[in-house]
């Protein structure tokens, strides 16, 4: 039995659970205002929805692939680096979300890849400094040239 996929299939099964239940109809529906004379092919929610039932689909596979081959081992004995990472990975998520607000894209973004780059395995440091540094760069350059979007500046630095 793989652990770590038994674990991550539940995490995201709780996720997708708390998208349908919360931030669907929270933060999708209730801020589009739909007029009645509009006609509508496709809700606002309908893509959302599909996009987390299609989820859903792929945990419960991935959970049903774990426990085909149980073996009746503990679950936590190999499962607890893969969670330490799992749960760093959505902290340094959150941290970096927030720092958006605060310093902007281009001052946060480095920071974040290169933690994630670091917690995924890369240790070549020529690798890890010029992939932070190019990427976050390119997506600004991208973002702006191709689509004329503007990526948070932050409030700290405008």
């Amino acid at each position: 039995m793989r652990k770590a996929d038994l674990i991550t299939g539940v995490a995201f099964l709780v996720f997708t659970i708390a998208a349908f239940t919360y931030i669907i109809p929270y933060q999708i529906v209730s801020s589009i205002p739909i007029d009645e004379s509009t006609p509508a092919v496709l809700r606002p929610e309908f893509f959302p929805q599909f996009t987390m039932a299609l989820f859903a689909v792929t945990c419960v596979l991935m959970m049903g692939a774990a426990l085909k081959n149980f073996s009746g081992e503990r679950l936590w004995d190999d499962a607890r680096g893969s969670l330490t990472r799992v749960c760093a990975v959505l902290v340094l998520t959150f941290l970096y979300v927030q720092a958006l607000k605060l310093f902007g894209f281009s001052y946060t973004s480095p920071f974040f890849m290169a933690a994630i780059i670091y917690m995924l395995g890369i240790r070549n440091w020529r690798l890890l400094v010029s992939a932070a540094i190019l990427f976050p760069l390119f997506l600004t350059y991208f973002f702006w040239f191709s689509f004329q979007v503007v990526l948070p500046e932050g409030s700290l630095f405008p």
